[in-house]
């Protein structure tokens, strides 16, 4: 599948159609507050991820993976019942640094077509986009090149100890080609050295492997 004049202005005009209910579906994930360590807030922002992901067709497995404190990771394969070949990670994360009642302070709202509400840009609504992406595939009828391994942390914020293991863990298994980190550009809009969409390392030798993936802090 290759990215066409066509295909470009087909995808355009379906998010934009779709963009209300991205934004109603990133309000609703930026609703449930998820603090580090806040083991019911992660696994309802598990929940509404892995019940979203469930009704993708492209979806191949959703691994719910239990955290001691923190509550749940959650991994999301999608066209991995295609022919064996070089898979794509997208990695994120589900915690935020705001801690619970922000949200009563700070409640979600979109002004100067801006989104706003604790934990927004880091980075529910990346979470969100990487499902729609996925979405989008389903509705358009397309398949990548590449089979996908969404992989979302609840433990970045405090240090990813638990989370890195895992994404090193799956790159040793999966060997992945590339991994594109979704974390926001810095403030200013300089980028980030993990921004999202920027590859972090290609393919990396067994012994290696995980270390070109591990989430960068903001």
């Amino acid at each position: 599948m290759t990215a066409s004049s066509e295909l470009i202005l087909k995808l355009h005009n379906y998010f934009s159609d779709r963009q209300s209910q991205i934004e109603a579906f990133i309000a609703e994930l930026v609703s449930q507050e998820s603090p580090s360590g806040d083991i019911e807030g992660s696994r309802a922002v598990v929940d509404i991820l892995a019940t979203a992901a469930k009704g993708l067709r492209c979806v191949t497995e959703i691994e719910r993976v239990e955290v001691p404190d923190f509550g749940e990771h959650v991994v999301i394969r999608a066209f991995h019942n295609q022919p064996a070949g070089d898979r794509i990670m997208l990695v994120g994360h589900t915690d935020t640094v705001h801690a619970r009642g922000s949200l009563a302070q700070r409640p979600v709202r979109i002004e100067a077509n801006r989104m706003y509400g604790p934990g927004t840009f880091d980075m529910k609504a990346n979470c969100v986009l990487a499902i729609e992406i996925l979405r989008s595939f389903d509705e358009l009828g397309m398949t990548p090149r590449n089979g996908v391994t969404l992989v979302l942390t609840c433990d970045e914020e405090v240090g990813s100890y638990s989370g890195w293991p895992l994404m090193e863990e799956i790159a040793k298994n999966e060997h992945p080609k590339a991994a594109f980190v979704m974390e926001p550009p810095g403030s200013g809009g300089p980028e980030n050295r993990h921004a999202p969409g920027r590859p972090v390392g290609p393919r990396t030798a067994p012994g290696d492997a995980g270390r070109a993936f591990r989430l960068g802090r903001c």
